[in-house]
């Protein structure tokens, strides 16, 4: 019945994941659910604020653990601060997956 609405894509890279990150975080905004990506209690950004105003990550969530050169620790491959400066300056419009 829902076929047709959804659909796979592969993240290749960092930045087709980051890509993707931004898309959900800013969904909410975009679709005047909430005013800011922190504001939204659909996603895990606003936990990861919060989180990041101590400097920590929530201990529930894949943490992010930068972009380290040879061992790759579970994580995302890139840092929270510099996600959450991506969030903030990029229009929910302009991301398009």
């Amino acid at each position: 019945m829902l076929e047709g609405r959804f659909k796979s894509q592969a993240l290749l890279d960092e930045s087709a994941l980051a890509a993707c990150m931004a898309y959900v975080d800013l969904n909410p905004v975009k679709a005047n659910m909430a005013t800011t990506p922190e504001a939204s209690a659909y996603t895990s950004v606003k936990q990861r604020v919060a989180q990041a105003k101590t400097a920590k990550q929530p201990e529930h969530l894949l943490p992010f653990v930068g972009n380290p050169k040879k061992h790759m620790p579970k994580g995302l491959p890139f840092e929270l601060l510099d996600y959450l400066s991506l969030i903030e300056v990029v229009p929910a419009s302009d991301l398009k997956l």
